[in-house]
């Protein structure tokens, strides 16, 4: 099966996805011989003491606090299709290193089963109040794009508690058309809360009627729209540490075979994780803790 060239996000990394049939590090080098393939990178989250041949699976995640950054948009909203997707995509472009970036559509005609629900939780949670409207981390900022970079460059400056990488496959064998995803968190501190791990399905790019400034553009581009969930439990996906003592150097591995949508580009998706932190006191309330990026 051929390659397929898919942006992974794992705080910077690029991951070219693969056909394999399933996860484990440890597989024979091609040529019959009797080495083992694996990852050899000794500062990657998944690093196989036992390889002696990299097979390109490192997954490192960097000690870096990223940003998330979302636009709540609409294929009907005509300053949606101006000034407000280009304002998106020039935020992505200066900020992309260290943010996040992902595109929320509004009972539109990008809105599914699939990303329609997870919609209408991140509405409640920044509560916006139009479209098209902006939100970077905990603040909601409505129609300013400047103040939502202010946050992302402050928030870079924090020391980060814990971060995330992913490494997606394309299956085979048992798992012929699903996507093998594994996601590590890696804690640069202690920590001691409830954590949630998200993974989402996002089309980098994806063309689909929009309204504009001079009417409907079919042709028009959109960019960083969210299509889906790979893991349970909504926009917050699941509980991954449950108010356990985690060390720094601690590493906690997520590992799934998901099916996806077979209309899906894949040489248009991107798989990205955040970390959510559980409020103990309020019920379904999470604050952001970090993410990979669309890098």
């Amino acid at each position: 099966m051929k390659n397929i060239s898919v942006l992974f996000a794992s705080t910077g990394l690029f991951l070219g996805l693969v056909s394999s049939s399933c996860n484990d590090p440890q597989l024979l080098a091609p040529g019959g011989d009797n080495e083992v393939k694996g990852c050899t990178n000794q500062e990657a989250v998944n690093y196989n003491s036992e390889a002696a041949v990299d097979d390109g699976s490192c997954v490192v995640v960097n000690e870096q606090q990223n940003s998330i950054f979302v636009k709540f948009t609409a294929t009907w909203c005509g300053p949606c299709g101006g000034w407000g997707g280009s304002a998106f995509t020039d935020a992505i472009a200066s900020q992309g290193s260290r943010m996040l970036g992902m595109s929320l559509q509004v009972n539109d005609g990008l809105t599914t089963g699939s990303n329609g629900p997870l919609v209408d939780e991140f509405s409640n949670k920044w509560n916006y109040s139009g479209t098209p409207n902006f939100a970077a981390n905990e603040i909601m900022v409505g129609t300013s794009v400047q103040d939502a970079i202010n946050e992302v460059s402050d928030h870079s400056q924090m020391l980060p508690k814990l971060g995330v990488g992913v490494r997606t496959t394309l299956g085979a064998g048992p798992n012929a058309g699903k996507l093998n995803i594994d996601a590590y968190i890696k804690n640069f501190e202690e920590t001691n809360a409830d954590y949630h791990l998200a993974i989402y399905f996002l089309a980098r790019n994806i063309v689909a009627s929009q309204n504009t400034s001079n009417g409907y553009d079919d042709a028009y581009v959109h960019h960083h729209v969210l299509l889906g969930a790979a893991t349970y439990g909504g926009a917050y996906g699941e509980e991954i540490i449950i108010d356990k003592a985690m060390k720094a150097g601690d590493i906690t591995h997520f590992s799934r075979a998901v099916s996806y949508d077979a209309s899906w580009d894949l040489d248009e998706l991107e798989v990205v994780a955040v970390v959510w932190r559980k409020d103990p006191n309020l019920a379904n309330t999470f604050y952001y803790e970090n993410s990979t990026t669309n890098r």
